[in-house]
């Protein structure tokens, strides 16, 4: 088949036509990729958490998470990882291959995970106060607070703390 165009217009037109292919191809795999997005920790999420410190009394997790608005979704796990690398949440997740994006570099950092059925649907780092589900947790986990003594010390040396009932028992 011969072209109308003139020879100075064919290579632009193929070029052209090459490249939107190519973008098509890259945009198609980029989308089958999945990533997720660590979040900030919430400042109303801490406040909840506070609130139950220093109230020195017990809420149920979900609604904590709830009553602090981060855009959770439905959820039935929560997990804590300490220290971690996408391969090693993958690892404990079973989320191969998942993208982890904005993981902190601190070795101190905790990452809270909420999965709903096996899928991530959100995380966020988790500052000072931390509050930790190692084993995972779920919605209906009871969150406390807990009067500790600091180590080395006399028993008028206590403070409260907050502990996340965890899985399996």
């Amino acid at each position: 088949m011969r072209s109308n165009l003139p020879p100075c217009m064919r290579l632009p037109s193929v070029l052209g036509l090459a490249a939107i292919l190519l973008l098509l191809v890259g945009c198609e795999l980029s989308s089958s990729d999945e990533k997720v997005i660590v979040e900030q920790e919430s400042p109303a999420l801490a406040d909840a958490f506070e609130r139950v410190r220093n109230s020195h009394g017990t809420a149920r997790l979900g609604d904590l998470i709830t009553e602090s608005g981060i855009p959770v979704g439905s959820w039935d796990r929560m997990y804590s990882f300490s220290s971690a690398t996408k391969e090693s949440i993958n690892d404990r997740l079973g989320t191969k291959g998942l993208d982890w994006w904005g993981l902190p570099f601190a070795s101190d950092s905790l990452i809270q995970v909420f999965v709903n059925n096996g899928k991530v649907v959100y995380a966020y780092s988790d500052r000072n106060p931390r509050y930790a589900a190692y084993r995972g947790a779920t919605p209906e986990s009871e969150v406390k607070a807990v009067e500790r003594t600091a180590a080395g010390t006399t028993e008028s040396d206590t403070y409260w703390s907050i502990e996340i009932e965890e899985f399996p028992k």
